[in-house]
């Protein structure tokens, strides 16, 4: 008696036209000559496929096939927050900005392990630990490590901690990246940013300071337009935020919507008092607001960067 992968042979000369996600399910997707087109894309199956031929179990392959396609149909999530100002190496609570401290620690770590897998990237923008050298900043981040989730870290202004940039990358724990005026790659991540300086200040170091920002926001961007191939997303991470009160549009913005940008996160902003927006579009690119005690202790999804679709 023929398998049914073998009757079907003649009917399926002619390239599949079929849906994938319809055809995975058919019959005709078990078909030698579907199974050949599909071994371009995953070889190992193929040889799966060769013995589950050869014996008949026709069922075990559908589902070892089906489960390999959802695994692979899975897309990596993004997550942004900020402030988190870890205390292994004193007693410094995060209520000292306001009332807000009441969700730290506990809440936000069940919430970030009960949405974020190991395949999702978690940005964290600044204002990582109170620690004042990089040896006490250490449990701060190996805290971190143990969470789900590859992260991507930046300098705030609080993170008195971080001096030499290759001292730290040398140090960090496996997961965890860091960006400094450059763009790291997560698979098809580009995330790249600076620390930027508060808009608001009108002194002349405060003004050297936005210039010499601007100059490392351009060559962060810089940086991840040298790297991006077709598909990528670029995603960009300051610590101050890139516009003052008013939400008016600055030398940052500007800068930034010169670029291929998906999104930008920011934080550095705290209290009950502050004026805030969890999310500000300027054209076009949604700026996502990621205090950790303004946004209620959970990390942000960015659902403009990646989608099942």
């Amino acid at each position: 008696m023929l398998f049914a992968s073998q009757r079907l042979t003649s009917k399926l000369r002619a390239p599949v036209r079929l849906p994938f996600r319809r055809a995975i399910y058919t019959t005709e997707f078990l078909s030698p000559h579907c199974m050949r087109r599909f071994s371009c894309v995953f070889p190992r199956f193929y040889f799966a496929y060769r013995y589950f031929f050869f014996v008949g179990n026709e069922n075990c392959l559908r589902r070892l096939i089906i489960g390999a396609f959802c695994c692979y149909n899975k897309y990596m999530k993004v997550f942004a927050v900020s402030d988190l100002h870890l205390g292994s190496c004193c007693d410094k609570p995060m209520d000292i900005f306001g009332d807000g401290g009441s969700g730290y620690g506990g809440t936000m770590r069940e919430d970030w392990k009960n949405r974020v897998s190991d395949d999702d990237v978690v940005l964290i923008a600044g204002d990582i630990s109170w620690a004042m050298r990089l040896e006490d900043a250490l449990p701060d981040l190996r805290q971190i490590a143990d969470l789900p989730g590859k992260k991507v870290i930046l300098r705030g202004n609080h993170d008195y901690w971080w001096q030499s940039y290759q001292k730290l990358k040398d140090s960090l724990p496996s997961g965890i990246y860091a960006v400094q005026n450059n763009a790291v790659r997560i698979e098809n991540l580009l995330v790249c940013g600076s620390r930027l300086w508060s808009l608001g200040a009108e002194g002349d170091h405060d003004k050297a300071m936005l210039k010499r920002e601007e100059i490392r926001l351009r060559l962060a961007l810089d940086d991840a337009k040298s790297q991006y191939k077709d598909g990528d997303k670029i995603v960009v991470m300051v610590h101050y935020p890139p516009f003052d009160v008013s939400f008016a549009d600055s030398p940052f913005t500007a800068i930034i919507s010169e670029y291929q940008v998906s999104a930008v996160v920011y934080g550095h902003l705290h209290g009950k008092d502050a004026r805030v927006r969890r999310i500000v579009n300027k054209n076009g690119i949604n700026y996502y607001l990621t205090s950790c005690d303004l946004i209620g202790y959970k990390p942000v999804e960015l659902t403009d960067v990646f989608s099942g679709d």
